[in-house]
């Protein structure tokens, strides 16, 4: 049995992450697994082949410096002024570009038709992502949203029928979370929800300033 020539220990730092050297460079990231490298000719006095172990990190996936495109699917949650609330399906585009592995910049755009109400959305987000080397990656956002809006829509209101109508388009900031699941090293599952709050509503405005948005979409990488 050869005995390990060089095996440098890794720095404790918590209970699930490590600093461990690696090609020169502190690597902070998951528990280390450990890859055996062989190599010959003089390193040892004995004569012996040398065998040299390195920290290198069990990782599913590489989403480091990554353009990712997506199609999403969701809903958009409202309410106009009495409780009654509402709820659109609607189709959406997604890119984000992840400079790192843990942080990420996406922007993205949705519409959400229907008979009475047409709401189109557009925003701009920044992603935390949580165990980011990891096939399921739980994530934070927060970011702004514009949306233009077409609502033409007639209700039962304070005993009688009324006919609700607005136009004006409206934007504020929003927070969420999501998860994504990677199945396989370039295709990932995408589940998403965000709460807009709209700081832009005019007087007699028939809806409630804040939405809801949820989405599941697939997630192509590049």
């Amino acid at each position: 049995m050869v005995a390990p020539y060089y095996r440098p220990a890794p720095v404790y730092v918590g209970p699930s992450y490590y600093v461990r050297p690696y090609s020169g460079v502190f690597v902070y990231g998951p528990r280390p697994v450990y890859h055996n490298v062989y190599y010959s000719g003089g390193s040892r006095p004995d004569g012996q082949v040398a065998v040299q172990e390195k920290h290198l990190p069990d990782r599913k996936v590489d989403r480091a410096n990554s353009l990712a495109v997506g199609l999403k699917a969701g809903s958009y949650f409202g309410a106009y002024a009495g409780a009654n609330a509402f709820g659109d399906v609607g189709l959406g585009l997604s890119a984000r570009y992840r400079p790192t592995e843990s942080f990420g910049l996406e922007v993205a755009a949705q519409r959400h038709p229907d008979e009475e109400r047409v709401h189109s959305t557009a925003s701009a987000s920044a992603e935390l992502f949580a165990f980011p080397w990891s096939r399921v990656s739980p994530y934070v956002l927060a970011g702004a949203t514009y949306t233009d809006r077409s609502v033409n829509d007639t209700i039962w209101l304070d005993g009688a029928v009324q006919t609700l109508t607005a136009s004006n388009p409206l934007y504020g900031p929003h927070a969420g979370a999501g998860i994504e699941v990677a199945i396989g090293k370039r295709l990932a599952v995408d589940l998403e929800a965000r709460y807009i709050h709209y700081v832009n509503p005019v007087a007699g405005d028939p809806t409630l300033p804040g939405a809801l948005t949820t989405s599941a979409g697939a997630v192509w990488h590049f």
